[in-house]
């Protein structure tokens, strides 16, 4: 089973970070067992669970990760942890680029067209 240490940038609260990926209090790809996040996905390589330990004391985060997608999900944890090396913006002339408001009476502009999202 590999692993991999995660030291952030400052201080980090883990269950914070990645609860927001939790789809309710049923979801069965996503358990928090004291410091423990497990979270089972997908990946370009297969299935893989992953369970991240916080260790504030260490002042890190330990990842272990089991199945064939064990590896993807340790070279992409700083990404999932919050700390992805580029930031991604919208390409020009798409989408959230180019919406614009809805007319009004006073501006006498036309609606928007929404055929982007057709």
């Amino acid at each position: 089973m590999p692993a991999r240490t995660w030291v952030p940038p400052g201080p980090y609260d883990l269950h914070r970070t990645l609860g927001v990926l939790r789809r309710g209090p049923g979801d069965p790809a996503f358990a928090v067992r004291g410091d423990e996040v497990w979270r089972a996905c997908r990946t370009p390589d297969g299935p893989g669970t992953l369970r991240l330990a916080a260790r504030p004391a260490d002042g890190h985060v330990a990842a272990t990760a089991w199945g064939p997608g064990a590896e993807w999900l340790l070279e992409h944890l700083p990404a999932l942890l919050g700390r992805a090396t580029t930031r991604r913006r919208s390409p020009p002339g798409t989408a959230s680029s180019t919406r614009r408001a809805a007319a009004t009476p006073a501006s006498g502009s036309p609606a928007p067209a929404w055929s982007w999202s057709r």
